[in-house]
This record gives structure tokens, sequence and C-alpha cells, in this order.
């Protein structure tokens, strides 16, 4: 029989239904500043730095984000960052990206109208959209004329479900731009301003090394390398003929790839070579403008930062490659109809993956957090906090929270009745209950010292604690609810603290070709990431693309930029 917890002991009164308590409070604190008005002493000639910022919208999907997206957009065209990425959900993540950037636009001009600051609307924007993977749950996938596509090649998920379609075919890659909102919007801008004031849209190939899966099938799991690369290289080459032919009418600006494989080692099955990318948009060029013309493929987007590393040195290849640097092997190989130079855009600037994204571990954040320190003041006031590279030990609120937990469910009421007499069912049950809850609680306290994830934490969470929880207490009254509210929010921000905490440790040590980093503690780790990667010279690090779903994000990351002449 399941037991109900009530703030005076164990027994049946004033029940709580236990599903109300729910995973809500251990969502992570703000990553950045909340101050939207911080300015740097680079405001005044900082602009390059800002213009390599570029804002991802992996998590601004949802039609219902249009507001909040577009403020993020005004916040960061009015300080100069022009450069925008859909989420790579299909349509919903250009229609989300669309829809904000109207809205920005409409408030912008407005603004411009009453205060005279600056002529927003000539502003032209850098978006990026990118094909190739679809589910499910995206629109694509419910139009009937998408079965009759070749080259899908089916994904499992790294649980062994269905993990939707992969395809860079021709017939896809033309589906896609006749039906992208992103080129809707384009096309829009070249009839009311023209051409050339229009935004820019880079249309992007993601993952494309993902087609290589087919030639496994077909070769039972066991094809050479040489012959996977090829594969892909020949399927990449379709779709990009239809992206240059798209170039020709106007209806994109440029193309490229999003790839993690651009940056994995050659023996890896998911490496993608960028010799094999050049190649194909000059075989591609050729088709469809005749020999000898140069290829549109302007851009490669490949993962980079303090603990992945490669794919710094391979953006150093491929512009060396471009200008036939004699240090580069093969450097005198045919590169007629490649452009001479692409654009290296940074993805994942502050988020390491094991084996660079390609196993199945979890990810971990190369950031600083806000921490609670204290009470809401006021109903409306929200609770004090310092960053968690500026608290020294534990965070203050999280022992007394341990604490108050643990004494809430110590059954001390149960264990005075048992001296006297002989418990009941009921009672025997919440005791196993209370102490079963007190040795989870003292296990999550002793982790502290060896997690290195929050995404680990929290699937811990969800897949073990909660369970536990759940299947031992049926109901919880409010108090207990309450107690253990507050135990699981501390706790959480505990395992932030010592999250980032073991993250700058581990920079500052450095291993497994990774150099030790020289980190000031009282930089934040999110600043000190985005301003090595800015430090490299613009011709290897065109732009870097960070994740801001919220204005004082962008402008966090805007001040980090404007460090980087004073650094």
């Amino acid at each position: 029989m399941k037991k109900r917890a009530t703030s005076n002991g164990w027994c049946y009164s004033r029940p709580r239904i236990w599903q109300s308590f729910s995973l809500s409070c251990f969502q992570t604190h703000r990553v950045f500043s909340s101050n939207e008005d911080q300015e740097s002493n680079g405001e005044l000639d900082n602009t390059v730095n800002r213009r390599r910022l570029g804002i991802g919208g992996a998590k601004l999907t949802s039609p219902s984000h249009a507001e909040a997206y577009a403020t993020v957009i005004q916040t960061a065209l009015t300080h100069h960052v022009t450069t925008f990425e859909a989420a790579a959900i299909g349509f919903d993540g250009e229609t989300s990206l669309a829809n904000a950037y109207r809205i920005a636009q409409r408030r912008l001009t407005a603004d411009d109208h009453q205060s005279n600051i600056k002529d927003y609307d000539k502003v032209r924007p850098t978006m990026l959209a990118r094909f190739g993977y679809r589910n499910s749950n995206d629109s694509r996938s419910t139009d009937d004329k998408l079965k009759s596509f070749s080259n899908d090649v089916s994904l499992r998920s790294k649980e062994g479900r269905d993990g939707g379609e992969h395809n860079v075919s021709k017939e896809y890659v033309d589906y896609c731009l006749n039906h992208s909102p992103m080129v809707k919007l384009r096309l829009e801008q070249i009839k009311e301003m023209g051409e050339d004031n229009a935004m820019q849209l880079i249309y992007m190939a993601h993952n494309p090394e993902t087609q290589g899966e087919a030639a496994y099938e077909l070769n039972d799991g066991k094809p050479p390398l040489k012959d996977i690369r090829e594969a892909v290289r020949t399927r990449l080459t379709s779709g990009f003929v239809v992206l240059e032919d798209a170039c020709s009418n106007g209806t994109i600006s440029s193309y490229g790839v999003s790839s993690n494989g651009l940056s994995l080692p050659s023996s890896h099955p998911l490496h993608m070579s960028w010799k094999d990318v050049l190649t194909a948009a000059r075989d591609a060029a050729n088709v469809v403008h005749g020999q000898g013309a140069i290829a549109n493929l302007s851009t490669l987007q490949l993962p980079a930062n303090l603990l992945e590393t490669k794919g710094i040195q391979v953006a150093k290849d491929i512009q060396a490659f471009l200008r036939a640097d004699s240090s580069v092997e093969n450097h005198s190989e045919d590169k007629t109809g490649m452009p001479s130079k692409v654009d290296i855009y940074i993805s994942r600037p502050l988020t390491c993956y094991p084996d660079q994204g390609t196993g199945s571990g979890y990810p971990f954040k190369l950031v600083d957090y806000q921490i609670p320190i204290g009470v809401p003041s006021e109903a409306k006031h929200p609770a004090p906090t310092e960053w968690s590279h500026l608290i020294s030990g534990q965070p203050p609120l999280y022992v007394p929270a341990l604490n108050a937990a643990m004494s809430h469910f110590d059954a001390e009421h149960i264990l005075t009745v048992q001296k006297e007499r002989e418990l009941t069912v009921e009672e025997r049950e919440t005791l196993e209950g209370c102490r079963l809850l007190q040795s989870m609680l003292h296990d999550l306290d002793a982790q502290l010292d060896h997690v290195r994830s929050f995404q680990a934490y929290e699937e811990h969470l969800s897949s073990k604690v909660i369970p536990i929880i759940h299947n031992t207490f049926e109901e919880l009254d409010d108090t207990s609810a309450e107690v253990l509210q507050a135990f699981f929010m501390m706790h959480g921000a505990a395992v932030r603290h010592a999250v980032a905490k073991t993250t700058r440790k581990l920079l500052r040590e450095g291993g497994e070709g990774v150099p030790p980093y020289h980190i000031p503690d009282t930089q934040k780790l999110q600043d000190f990431a985005l301003q090595w990667l800015l430090r490299h010279d613009e011709n290897i690090v065109s732009k870097v693309i960070v994740g801001c779903p919220k204005p004082q994000h962008v402008m966090e990351a805007v001040n980090a930029a404007d460090s980087v002449l004073l650094g």
C-alpha cells in the first residue's frame, strides 16, 4: 500500500496529488546576465566582432514564440548582430524565424519613424536555413509527394525509436525551396526593395554524411569507407545542382553545408570531407552553368569550442587549401570552379558532446549559472542571485534545504510509537518509505562531487529518482510537497554550481589534446569561450552562432564580443 506524507508525520490527512510535483522545478537558471542595459567600452568601435555573432533559434520554434523571438531579433539588430539561424526541424523552424523577423522589422521601422535614431529597415540580415532531416511531426512529412522521393534514408534514434528520414536528393531540395517560409520572405523583400537590399538567404545541407547510412544498408553494413564517401558525394552533388540553379534565379543568395562530420577524423564512419563538399559544389556548378563556372557555395558550418578544437584546424586547412598554400598537402590539385574562399560558421560554441556528438553520452555546457542566494523580498521581485564562479563552497541555500528535507522525512513520531507498540502495516510501509527517501536524498547529495553534466542529472531524476518517489508515495500533502520541491530546486542549483566548477577545473588543467586555458576567476565561462573563438582571425572564424532565446542573452553575447578588444 502506498503512503501519503503530511507535515506532522505520516498519515492520511490533507492529501496532495503527487503529479503536481514535476520537473518544472529543475529548469536551468539563466546562463546570461539579465542586465539588458549593460554596455561595454567597445560600443563605439567594436561592431566588427558583434557582426561576427549569429543568433541560433533552436529554442524558438513554436508559432507561440514569434513575439518573444521578434524581441530577440530586434535586440540583436539594434546592436549590429545581423545573422539569424532557423532551427533545423523542418518548416516549423523557418516559419518561426520568418514570422519573428517580420514583427521585428515592423517594430524597428515604427521606432525609427518616432525617434529617428537609425534607419533599421535598411539593415540587410543574413538568414540560415537547413534541409536534410524530417520526422513524423514535420509538416513536410504530411505531403504525399514526399513518399515518391528517392534517396530517403530511414534513421533510428539512440533509443531505437523511429528517427525520421534524411534526404538531400534534387527532388527533395526542390520541394524544400518551393515550400520554404524563408524563401517566401526573401522573395517578398526582393519584390519590395530589390535583390541588393533583400536579406541574404544561405540554404544549407544539414549533416549530409547521414546519407552514408544507405551505403551500409546496401552492403550488409560493411562497405569500405571510400564507397561511403563516394555515395555521399554523389547524393550531395544532386542536391547542389538544385541549389546552384536557385542561386541563378535569386531564390537564395548562396548555399552551404552544416555538418558535425566536417570536424571528425577521416577514419570515422560519419566523417564529412570538406574536399568532397568543394568537389560536389564544383561538379554541380558545371552541370548548371557550364564547365569552369565558379560554385555558389559560400559557407561551411561546423562545431568548435574550447574542448572540441579540431574544427579550428579544419577551418585553417580549408582556407589554406583555397589559397593554394604550399603547407597543405595536395595544394597543387585542380581547384577550378571552386570558390576562392568560404565562410566558416561555428556551431555549438558553448556545448560539448562526447565523441564530438557521435556518442551516446550527455552534453555539458561551457557556462556559469546564476544561482539563487536568497528569497524574494516581495512577491513580484525575483530572488537575489550570484554567478556560480563567484560562489565559494556550496550555494548558501542548499544545505538548509537538504537538512529541512532530511528532518521532515525522518518519521520520528513512528519511531517513538514503535517503542510503545507494534506498528500497523501502513506505519511500517511509511517508515520504509521514509528511510528510502532519506537514503535517496543522501545519495543525491553525495553525487555532487561526481556530476559532470546537468543533462545527465535531469535524466537521472526523470528515469530513476522521480519514478521511485511516485511508486513509494501515492500522494503528498502541501507541506511535504513544498519541502521536496524546495530541496530539488536547491539541489538543481547545487548541481549547476558543481558542474560549472568542475568544467572550469578541467579547462584549466587541459589534457587529451586540449591545452590548459588560463580562465580568470572573475570571468564567466561563456564569456571566455566566446572570446576564445572571436580572437581567431576572421578568415578562420567568420561567425559564431550562439543560442539566445532571450534578449538578455543577446546582450551578454554582445558584451563578450565587445570585451575582445579589451582583452
